[in-house]
């Protein structure tokens, strides 16, 4: 049988080399155990906890910058500003500073 074209979109992520997404049997499980550690239920709500902290902290920003007023700004950028912020934090337990984001 031929598999999913979304196995060959995984495997070019990867540069070809199999993954957790793109295989099965004892090599999946391998992968699997290895990354299991980052999606404890710890770990987990630590990202939760700090990814809502970066969103509340950009809300709060953005209304003292703009004292309330409505303003333009580009939503892909704002947001990804906010993801890396809290990844730095959870993934690396770095806290990037104004100037990084």
């Amino acid at each position: 049988t031929r598999k999913p074209d979304l196995y060959r979109i995984f495997r070019g992520i990867y540069g070809g080399a199999p993954s957790m997404f793109t295989t099965n049997g004892p090599q999946w499980h391998a992968k699997r155990k290895t990354i299991a550690p980052a999606f404890s239920s710890n770990h987990i709500r630590r990202m939760t906890r700090v990814a809502l902290e970066k969103t509340e902290e950009w809300i709060w920003r953005q209304r003292a910058l703009t004292k309330g007023e409505s303003f333009d700004f580009d939503v892909s950028e704002e947001i990804n500003r906010v993801v890396l912020s809290a990844l730095s934090e959870t993934a690396f337990e770095y806290e990037m500073s104004d100037q990084e984001k």
